[in-house]
């Protein structure tokens, strides 16, 4: 599934989002951290080890989605998971345009 971490650059993200730091003031400063990433394929983008998740022991502890509108990817959903980090994102646009 996946090869290696690669680098990121969540500029795009972190302006995309601009209009939500209201609602969640903790995002923009999870979405700077988002500097590598593992690509599951064009749908989707991890930015934390997804192994065994909602398990005990596994990063992955799904806390909520948030959805964002109009950005230069298209519609993207961002998956938040425990303790207001940024588990990873879904291109929306493109997953129900494929």
């Amino acid at each position: 599934m996946f090869k290696r971490w690669k680098r990121y650059d969540p500029s795009w993200l972190v302006k995309a989002s601009d209009d939500y730091f209201e609602e969640y003031p903790w995002l923009k400063g999870a979405l700077e951290k988002c500097v590598k990433c593992k690509h599951k394929s064009d749908l989707y983008i991890y930015f934390t080890d997804a192994k065994n998740p909602n398990k005990n022991g596994s990063a992955w502890q799904f806390q909520e989605s948030i959805t964002i509108v109009g950005t230069p990817q298209g519609d993207i959903v961002i998956d938040v998971i425990r303790n207001n980090q940024i588990g990873g994102i879904e291109f929306l646009t493109k997953v129900l345009t494929t």
